[in-house]
């Protein structure tokens, strides 16, 4: 991605949010990180699993990021592809999984509109023989499947 994209790393989950969710016509009214990691990582920054972005490739200007490593590392070049927040997987991404990044959001689409479009990378740095999974969920319903019905993954 190269270093054009600015990445700011965020426990708000709200900010979050609405970074991802930003068109005319929606509002958001709750957002909380079901799973997530962040901490400070003692040289005055932060270390974490979500952030927002600006700048950003694809024609994708700005958004929210959601990973399963450092956010802020989505920009580098030299990276650690092997890193571990400790953070269980959940029931939306599967019961083997780890280091997962989970936003639940409520939103209200304005009665004017009559849908949500969601633009979204998904990625990875690990090997494919456990390819990250995407979940897009409403009323429980998984939306983010391919044209067969299987379930997204960085390996799609």
């Amino acid at each position: 991605m190269g270093s054009q994209i600015s990445i700011e790393t965020s426990n708000d989950a709200a900010a979050v949010a609405s970074a991802i969710f930003n068109g005319p016509g929606v509002s958001i009214t709750d957002a909380t990180f079901e799973t997530s990691y962040y901490e400070q990582n003692g040289l005055g920054g932060y270390l974490g699993s979500a952030g927002i972005f600006s700048s950003g490739p694809f024609g994708i200007g700005s958004g929210g990021i959601l990973t399963t490593g450092y956010s802020r590392d989505a920009d580098e070049d030299t990276y650690n592809q092997n890193v571990d927040t400790q953070i269980d997987g959940s029931e939306y991404c599967g019961p083997d999984t780890t280091n997962a990044a989970v936003l639940s959001v409520e939103l209200v689409v304005e009665p004017e509109y009559n849908g949500l479009s969601i633009e979204f990378i998904l990625a990875t740095r690990e090997n494919f023989v456990n390819p990250d999974p995407i979940g897009i969920y409403l009323d429980g319903v998984q939306y983010a499947v391919d044209t067969s019905q299987n379930r997204i993954t960085a390996k799609s």
